[in-house]
């Protein structure tokens, strides 16, 4: 009777302590699952903003190939006028 409520003790313990791992386990990771859902949707607009800034860049270098005096110094207004036309 003694080894019986000895080894009853013991599984229970044992039982418990590999539920509180499991526990632990499925926590950390549901913890990176809704890391990376909630985080991918911003990730992936800070990269398409990124690539829009990169080729309104590259819009802007060649406008200034074409007409160069167009995009200088001595012409700001026009300058800022062909950044929000190349932005929409």
């Amino acid at each position: 009777m003694l080894f019986a409520a000895t080894s009853w003790i013991a599984f229970n313990v044992l039982i418990n302590e590999i539920n509180l791992q499991w526990g632990q386990q499925f926590a950390e990771r549901q913890v990176l699952f809704d890391k990376h859902r909630t985080l991918s949707p911003l990730i992936r607009e800070i990269h398409l903003v990124l690539l829009c800034h990169k080729r309104s860049r590259g819009l802007i270098q060649l406008q200034w190939g074409q007409c160069p005096r167009a995009l200088t110094s001595t012409a700001p207004n026009r300058r800022r006028n062909v950044v929000i036309e190349s932005g929409t």
